[in-house]
């Protein structure tokens, strides 16, 4: 049986009542959908506005099928058969195939579907806006951090000058700029040259100064601290070290601070120190300064080491009751309560010197702070001699008391006889005068005869009376 060749389909007639109908055709369209239905696989495809469907039943497994993707251009060689409804007007198209090899793919689908596409744009414009909203947080935080950066540099007391490899001004704060009264057009060039030219105009040493900056210019590792000296008498501590990014020197940044007034008060203290120093040394009395707890010795004037003999090393490692002739000092735990800061005590020490002389000295304490430990400054003022003369003093005083008492009892009234001449005494006896002046005082009697009661009563030894006016034969009773 002789087989007709297939009728290409042109379109419109097919739809027509009476068209092909129950013929051999071919035609193209292109897969839009695939499925199975029992054992047919259902195709179906469209050619412009015509949407058909192509049967094939599902042959053995070495006859299958090839795998064909939706959106791919076919060519299919069959029956074609049009259904209709009771009015004969068309309602379903489709073409029987007989074997696989009836379909022919002209034209394999694109990658770059229109869903592919709308999805791709999709996933494109998602990752763009992402990354868009990624740079804004990005561009915040770096925001942020900038403005750290910069209140942090705006806080300090220093002034910070940043300059990077290219010799550009990459970051100041406002302090710097006050410090050095730069203008804001020497700032806003951002030329460190100029910058160094406006500072060298106010400094004492301009030579010193540029060549310092030259030196580390050239030394990118360089760290450096010195103080710069301005011509109106401020002070300013400069550091200077590299900026280092990842290991890397990319600039170098500078510190300045205002010490002016702490570098006065450092030599007001010196001076002051000095001058307390000297005070201290020249004082003619000796000084200890002394450990309140441990009782050693911190200092010592020269007086102290003339008078007691001791070196300055020896009472370096002696206590301030090495000196005492009994440990009397008061201790920590026995304090004087008045003994305190800016308090005074006195008292009276014995002070055994290296010779092995005792001194009686008078000592004035006061409290005081000595390297931030508790301790007692003592001035001792000799006082050995004045304790001798007014021991001395003292005893002549006594000797005078003794003597003014014995004094005292030969004075006043006596009663005395107007005829025997004895005189009584506080216990009522009557007693010769001289036995009475014998036991009151240190008189010592002898007897002898005048020359008018010798005359009267011994006219015939007035002659012969002695030297002394004593009788011949009568010695004194002394």
């Amino acid at each position: 049986m002789k087989i007709s060749a297939p009728i290409c389909f042109v379109g419109k007639r097919s739809l027509e009542p009476g068209g092909v109908d129950a013929q051999l055709v071919r035609i193209r369209g292109t897969l839009i959908d695939q499925s199975t239905s029992g054992t047919d696989r259902v195709l179906t495809l469209q050619k412009g506005s015509l949407i058909f469907t192509a049967q094939l039943e599902l042959p053995a497994e070495d006859d299958a099928a090839p795998s064909i993707q939706d959106g791919s251009l076919l060519q299919l060689t069959g029956v074609w058969s049009v259904e209709t409804d009771k009015y004969r007007r068309p309602t379903a198209f489709s073409v029987s195939l007989r074997s696989a090899r009836n379909i022919e793919v002209i034209k394999h689908p694109s990658r770059w579907t229109a869903a592919r596409i709308l999805a791709l744009l999709a996933i494109l414009g998602g990752t763009i806006l992402l990354g868009a909203l990624w740079v804004i947080h990005l561009r915040r935080r770096v925001d942020e951090r900038t403005e750290t950066v910069r209140a942090t540099l705006e806080s300090t007391a220093d002034g910070i000058l940043v300059i990077d490899s290219a010799g550009k001004v990459a970051a100041y704060n406002r302090k710097f700029s006050e410090m050095w009264h730069i203008p804001e057009s020497v700032l806003n060039a951002r030329d460190d040259r100029k910058l160094l030219d406006c500072a060298m105009t106010q400094v004492k040493d301009p030579e010193q100064f540029l060549a310092k900056v030259q030196e580390l210019h050239a030394d990118r590792e360089a760290h450096t601290d010195d103080i710069v000296e301005c011509k109106d008498g401020r002070i300013f501590e400069r550091h200077s070290e590299p900026q280092r990014v990842k290991d890397r020197s990319v600039g170098r940044v500078w510190g300045f601070r205002d010490v002016t007034d702490q570098r006065r008060a450092q030599n007001a203290l010196k001076r002051s120190e000095e001058r307390v120093r000297l005070l201290f040394a020249s004082v003619p009395h000796p000084i200890l300064v002394y450990n309140l707890e441990s009782l050693e010795l911190f200092e010592v004037n020269d007086r102290a080491v003339a008078d007691y003999g001791y070196t300055r090393k020896e009472f370096q490692y002696m206590r301030v009751s090495d000196l005492l002739l009994t440990e009397e000092i008061v201790l920590p735990a026995q304090e004087t309560p008045g003994l305190r800061a800016a308090s005074r005590a006195t008292s009276e020490w014995q002070i055994k010197t290296k010779s092995g002389q005792v001194v009686d000295a008078e000592v004035s304490r006061a409290a005081l702070q000595h390297d931030g430990r508790r301790a007692a400054l003592v001035i001792a003022l000799d006082i050995t001699e004045r304790k001798r003369v007014q021991e001395e003093r003292e005893k002549l005083i006594f000797q005078l008391k003794q003597a003014l008492s014995k004094v005292k009892q030969l004075s006043g009234m006596l009663p005395i006889c107007a005829c025997c001449k004895k005189v009584r005494d506080d216990s009522g006896y009557w007693k010769q005068i001289e036995g009475y002046l014998v036991e009151h005082s240190d008189a010592v009697f002898s007897h002898a005869i005048c020359p008018q009661c010798m005359d009267r009563h011994y006219p015939e030894y007035s002659a012969e009376e002695n030297e002394d006016g004593l009788l011949p034969g009568v010695q004194s009773a002394g």
